[in-house]
């Protein structure tokens, strides 16, 4: 029995050059590629909701709802805690929308099946969140539950279902295996809380068949060159249509290298500005474009030192041209490096080795590359001098204005609690006037160090003005913000900071405050912190006041 990948035929309903790029290309069965943020999140909620339905109706509780979501929660393709925190919050926000407006105590007669069923010698599948059976009426409900923003992924024609592969698979399953005269696919986007109900007669049923039947046939045997152009309907694969575009003119066929190289200057241009989503789109996404297997990794300093020792790191820092592939032999074995940028305060370095020495045409490949990473390796580096105190590198009190109000409209939002760290480093000016102003700078430089080691990942870490600093801190309650403050103040209090042939003694005072329990706005919150610093100063210094 022939059997299809769901993946496959998803992907061809979707987009038909996405086949071409992955499927033809021999990448199709990697399952990575179909794994992402945003479904990650959609799977962790649908999760939850289909635990919340298992359980008897005396468990299903908004707290039991959360905690399915916690234990069904994938978190593997976040590219940092922050950015996984927020998605967690909304996903907690969706889940209260679908408990506060559903039927929490229906009991479902179909839920989390997969059906099977043949056309003409090929199996296929489909599978099924929810469905109701209504044996009597002759009639199948299938629920699907969406997480999606969008209102555009509602049944509303014929024609919807057509383009919808998932609906379409789902429908024909149920028809093959129930007796069944109507079919009601119904789907809840949960963010809108809108419900959209799409019905199919038995007699409507063929017209969909054939039209499944002929999608199918159309994969099966069409030539890759003749695939139907959908210019401006595209499916975000490349998330601009330029792939679909191009294809109208340039054979596919002849220019496969040209295409897999488009979505990765595509996927790499619209990452985020941060080097860690940078980092990750080329260990994921480089290796899907060159035209051949290398085993590649990236350094940083630190890493080449441990690794392979201090002569080779400086060996690479002093040749390593800008975003140029570079080589050297040692012992039979050809190293080649590139530069890719420096952040986190070390230079970072593309790595693979070889047994023999790079076609020049791949040579000339790979820096071609490079040159798109340079571009956006320096458009991060632009957002960060823009975000970035220079002497400190901590937020600036530009950012600090932007993100803060940012992270109070989530707590809002979200219902959370927000608190606020503001200290400033004791009789700092006596620093500059006995040893100058390096040495002033030298404290600021070491405090905001402890500073961001001492606070949580998700914490936001800000140079006020001056010698001033300021910590907002996401969902917190007051002990534990008071906490991590007198943990910082303990922390540089122990510190014995030498400079040049001097010990000098670091102190810091500082206040707290939280919201909503202090203040309703940034600017309100802030000003208690202030007061609170000042109080400290009152009291003696080197405290935290709450």
């Amino acid at each position: 029995m022939k059997k299809i990948n769901n993946n496959i035929l998803y992907d061809y309903w979707q987009c038909p050059y996405k086949v071409k790029l992955l499927h033809y290309s021999g990448q199709g069965d990697n399952a990575a590629l179909y794994t992402n943020k945003n479904l990650d999140f959609a799977k962790s909620i649908y999760a939850a909701i289909r635990d919340f339905y298992k359980n008897p109706l005396n468990c299903r509780t908004l707290q039991n709802l959360e905690n399915y979501l916690r234990a069904n929660w994938i978190g593997d393709n976040y590219f940092s805690v922050e950015e996984e925190r927020a998605f967690g919050l909304e996903a907690i926000e969706i889940l209260k929308n679908f408990y506060f407006h559903n039927d929490i105590h229906k009991l479902y007669n179909f839920m989390d099946k997969t059906l099977t069923y043949k056309i003409d010698g090929i199996e296929y599948f489909a599978k099924y969140q929810f469905g109701e059976y209504y044996a009597a009426l002759n009639k199948f409900l299938i629920l699907e539950y969406s997480v999606s923003p969008y209102s555009s992924k509602a049944l509303k024609t014929k024609f919807d279902v057509f383009e919808d592969f998932n609906a379409l698979n789902r429908i024909i399953g149920i028809f093959k295996n129930f007796n069944v005269q109507t079919v009601v696919y119904r789907r809840i986007f949960l963010r809108s809380l809108q419900i959209n109900d799409f019905t199919i007669t038995l007699n409507d049923f063929q017209e969909y068949y054939n039209y499944f039947v002929e999608k199918v046939k159309e994969y099966l045997q069409g030539d890759i060159e003749r695939f139907p152009r959908k210019t401006g309907r595209h499916c975000g694969f490349c998330r601009v249509s330029a792939i679909c575009q191009l294809s109208q003119e340039i054979s596919y066929s002849e220019n496969q290298q040209f295409f897999k190289f488009l979505r990765f200057i595509t996927d790499l241009l619209q990452t985020e500005f941060n080097y860690y989503a940078f980092e990750n789109c080329i260990k994921e996404k480089l290796k899907l474009v060159l035209p051949f297997k290398i085993d590649y990794k990236i350094f940083d300093t630190q890493q080449l030192t441990e690794n392979f020792g201090q002569q080779f790191t400086d060996y690479l820092v002093m040749n390593a041209d800008d975003f140029q592939l570079k080589y050297f032999d040692c012992e039979g074995n050809y190293w080649y490096y590139a530069f890719i940028g420096e952040y986190d305060n070390l230079k970072h370095f593309l790595i693979f080795v070889l047994n023999i020495p790079l076609n020049p045409e791949y040579s000339m490949h790979i820096d071609l590359l490079l040159s798109y990473i340079k571009v956006k390796s320096h458009q991060i580096q632009l957002y960060e001098l823009s975000v970035k105190d220079k002497l400190t590198n901590l937020y600036n009190h530009g950012y600090y204005r932007y993100i803060s109000e940012e992270e109070l409209k989530r707590a809002k939002r979200y219902n959370k609690k927000l608190g606020f760290l503001l200290f400033d480093i004791d009789f700092f000016k006596k620093f500059n006037d006995t040893y100058g102003h390096q040495a002033g700078d030298f404290v600021l430089i070491n405090v905001a160090s402890i500073f961001k080691k001492s606070m949580r990942t998700q914490d936001i870490c800000v140079r006020y003005g001056g010698e001033e600093f300021l910590a907002i801190c996401p969902d917190i309650n007051a002990q534990e913000l008071f906490n991590l403050a007198e943990n910082l103040r303990i922390t540089i209090e122990n510190q014995t900071f030498y400079y040049e042939d001097k010990v000098l003694n670091v102190t810091i005072s500082g206040g707290i405050t939280l919201f909503p329990d202090e203040g309703n706005d940034v600017l309100s919150l802030v000003r208690i912190a202030d007061n609170k610093l000042y109080e400290s100063k009152k009291n003696g210094r080197n405290r935290i006041t709450i």
